[in-house]
């Protein structure tokens, strides 16, 4: 039944109201005028009439006098719908000129019921009658109480509209990269996997050299793929820019895609990830490994800055070792998360890499390439003490937690993990989490600590053992890390 506005107001307002029983008769000649029984007509209301031809409808409130329960009763030509909640007893008739009687039933809905019973009648139609009363029936609740057909429509289109524009929206956006050659690019193994892709170890059999190859899809959920393509065009060019820049990159071999994957070509690393290392030193590093795997990522911090980025994610799992020129280095092999400074002393505030490395800026939303040298120093504590500044375990640990902790606690140096280290390598761990990013050290000062010098007393002699024709075998050449890199391997 169409309740129009007035009728669903006059539907609210009549509910408290006892009325009486209602019948409303709608004579067999076309035209002809709608009579009315009520037994007692100073209670009953007529919530809304609709005499458009011979399926005709009315509908009307019925209450009993303790007001415990109330129906609406929808009427045809042909049958009537009672429609009952809450509780009371009642029993409906068919028939034209049938009165409904009273009867109990389960909760329903207005619309509810009226859907079933238009349903009912469509199909009815549908079999008995030709398409003119095919077309009569209801396909949902929507279209029936939908009124006007102008409406409707106006609906309909700007619901097209909207799923052409997402699905316009879900499709890849291609970058003018050329095409993967999977040919060329043998794919033999998985390497590893991240948030948003995949690196496998394959063979360039132009080469026949090992690569590694980082396949990202171009449409992420919960992101524009125009967006998608703009993060990894400007991290592959951050790659291309850095080899240049330090030498504690990894080695960019080229740029590929095809319709749904780019793909990042590099060197393979061979000695695994500082994460991995750390685990299999059980846990922490000795002061003297930490002293020049530090210098190599404050090295490739440097690069970043000297070429007007912030790298946005220093943390062990994005730097790797590799020894394949004869000597052990630290190269970082993730810019996915690294942020370009428009302008000498640019703040930013879009918030990019892992929280649980975020200096304070970082989550006050305006930093600027100091915030590279808290995560650095996040990243130095971790690795000499096995664990975090703030937590002992990370398990169930939020970023809200980790940022009430770095806003609102100072770091804190444990007895029991600082107690056999350097004095020296705590004043700089101290200088690198300065809460104050105008005081914090920068990467050149670090390099030149005090807790840095025996890293280059070593080198000054190894010149000299050189020009001696000696051949060293320093301890972050091969020697040092070589026991633990069968450890791992076991």
């Amino acid at each position: 039944v169409r309740l129009g506005r007035r009728g669903r107001l006059l539907y609210k307002r009549r509910l408290h109201q006892t009325t009486s029983r209602q019948t409303i008769h709608r004579p067999r000649g076309e035209g002809a005028p709608v009579t009315h029984t009520q037994p007692n007509a100073s209670k009953g209301t007529i919530i809304e009439s609709h005499l458009s031809g011979k399926h005709s409808r009315w509908s009307y409130i019925d209450s009993d006098a303790s007001g415990d329960f109330h129906r609406a009763v929808i009427m045809t030509a042909s049958a009537q719908l009672t429609v009952a909640r809450g509780g009371g007893q009642s029993a409906s008739t068919s028939g034209r000129n049938a009165c409904p009687q009273t009867h109990r039933a389960a909760p329903v809905s207005l619309r509810q019921a009226v859907w079933q019973h238009r349903q009912q009648q469509g199909q009815q139609h549908h079999t008995a009658n030709s398409g003119a009363n095919r077309r009569r029936s209801v396909e949902s609740p929507v279209a029936f109480f939908g009124g006007n057909h102008k409406h409707q429509a106006a609906s309909k289109a700007r619901a097209t509209e909207a799923l052409a524009k997402s699905a316009e929206e879900e499709q890849a956006v291609s970058l003018g990269w050329p095409l993967f050659d999977t040919t060329r690019f043998q794919l033999e193994s998985k390497l590893g996997s991240g948030s948003f892709g995949t690196v496998y170890k394959a063979v360039d059999s132009t080469t026949g050299e090992h690569v590694a190859v980082k396949k990202l899809p171009k449409v992420r959920k919960n992101q524009k793929p125009s967006r998608t393509a703009t993060k990894l065009q400007r991290e592959a060019d951050l790659l291309q820019l850095m080899q240049g820049a330090t030498e504690n990159i990894v080695r960019s071999v080229g740029r590929y895609e095809d319709d749904t994957f780019v793909y990042l070509v590099t060197e393979v690393l061979s000695g695994g990830t500082l994460e991995q290392w750390v685990a299999a030193s059980g846990g922490k590093m000795a002061e003297n490994d930490a002293r020049w795997v530090l210098a190599d990522v404050l090295d490739f911090i440097a690069g970043c800055h000297n070429r007007g980025f912030v790298y946005a994610d220093a943390k062990p799992a994005n730097f790797m070792l590799d020894d394949s020129e004869g000597q052990w280095r630290v190269k970082a092999i993730d810019m996915g998360c690294a942020q370009a400074l428009p302008y000498l002393g640019a703040r930013l505030e879009l918030r990019s890499g892992t929280p649980l490395y975020f200096a304070p800026e970082v989550f006050q939303r305006s930093y600027g390439e100091q915030a590279d040298m808290w995560s650095v120093g996040v990243m130095l504590y971790t690795i000499v003490t096995g664990r975090n500044p703030w937590f002992s375990s990370l398990k169930g640990v939020t970023p809200n937690d980790v940022m009430d902790k770095v806003l609102g606690n100072e770091i804190p140096y444990y007895d029991e993990d600082w107690a056999h280290l350097s004095p020296e390598l705590k004043h700089l761990v101290a200088g690198m989490l300065c809460k104050d990013a105008n005081k914090r050290i920068s990467p050149t000062e670090a390099l030149c600590h005090s807790w840095m010098q025996p890293l280059y007393d070593v080198d000054l002699e190894e010149e000299a053992m050189f020009a001696n024709n000696i051949v060293p075998l320093k301890e972050h050449s091969l020697g040092g890390l070589a026991s633990k890199q069968h450890a791992m391997e076991a």
